[in-house]
């Protein structure tokens, strides 16, 4: 399995908690993670969170805690994740 991973981001109006600015697109908005299987194109996870550009840290647990699940429930499985630079 090769899972995909990308970020979108989800404009919004108002003072939604937790909507930040986001200087690179110039609006308040969500900065939600998307993960997909690239072979099915079937989601694996979506993470909603603030409009900050995430840090690679904040990636990095997210995968972890992703990785952890998909080991658990197929242990035997393959994984080389694949994402944007």
């Amino acid at each position: 399995m090769t899972p995909d991973i990308d970020d979108a981001v989800d404009v919004v109006h108002g003072h939604q908690q937790p909507v930040l600015f986001n200087a690179h697109q110039d609006e308040r908005c969500f900065m939600s993670i998307h993960v997909y299987d690239t072979a099915t194109s079937r989601p694996l996870a979506v993470v909603l969170r603030p409009g900050k550009t995430p840090s690679g840290q904040e990636v990095r647990c997210h995968l972890r805690r992703l990785m952890r699940r998909i080991r658990h429930h197929w242990p035997a499985m393959q994984l080389a994740i694949r994402g944007d630079p």
